[in-house]
């Protein structure tokens, strides 16, 4: 429902949390089932399988004229859910895990009440790494998986060297954009991991 913003909010709320230490700058639950209390007893089902997505899809584009051509090949995912657990990164400082800027520059402090993620903390905070929806982020995605614009050659041209058949110069691009609302991580490869490469190839293609 919110941050914590001073420890006067905290005494004054009639629904206690009870899941751990609470502080301000610390994440404020909703009350599910009506007992003023915070517990274990508040959780329900939140998104999707994290595992693997409901939904798959593509489509390609493509076309030409006078020998230009373009075609494109877009895929992506939909209702498909993730954690947002990644150590450093969305959990920093406990148990000597580093910080990621972006954390550091989204982080609830005094002078930042409007924060996306709550306070920083050295020790271990049962309260806010609770499965919530803070940490729960949308995983579909669309990618522009290939895209190529290319030439063929006139086969008139082609005719005079007597030995060439065909011939195409293109330019190719491999996952050159992606369409998601997970900030900083690949929604593909997730996790402190490389995410996956995106490539540009010029190339001719000669056929005899």
């Amino acid at each position: 429902m919110g941050i914590y913003q001073s420890q006067e909010e905290i005494d004054n709320r009639e629904v206690k949390q009870y899941l751990g230490d609470v502080r301000p700058g610390d994440l404020m639950f909703k009350d599910q089932n009506g007992d003023n209390r915070i517990d274990a007893y508040d959780q329900v089902a939140l998104g999707y399988n994290s595992t693997c997505p409901e939904i798959y899809y593509s489509f390609d584009l493509g076309a030409e004229y006078k020998g230009w051509g373009v075609y494109a090949l877009f895929q992506g995912t939909g209702n498909y859910s993730k954690l947002l657990d990644t150590r450093s990164i969305y959990r920093p400082i406990v148990g000597n895990n580093t910080i990621s800027t972006y954390y550091y520059e989204n982080r609830w402090t005094p002078d930042n009440q409007d924060a996306k993620y709550p306070r920083l903390s050295t020790q271990s905070n049962t309260n806010n790494y609770q499965t919530n929806t803070v940490w729960l982020a949308d995983r579909s995605f669309l990618k522009l998986r290939n895209i190529e614009v290319y030439y063929n050659f006139p086969k008139s041209w082609l005719q005079k060297t007597k030995f060439i058949g065909d011939a195409r110069l293109y330019v190719r691009g491999v996952d050159l954009l992606c369409f998601d609302k997970i900030d900083v991580l690949d929604p593909e490869s997730y996790g402190a991991t490389n995410p996956l490469n995106k490539s540009l190839i010029v190339g001719l293609k000669v056929g005899f």
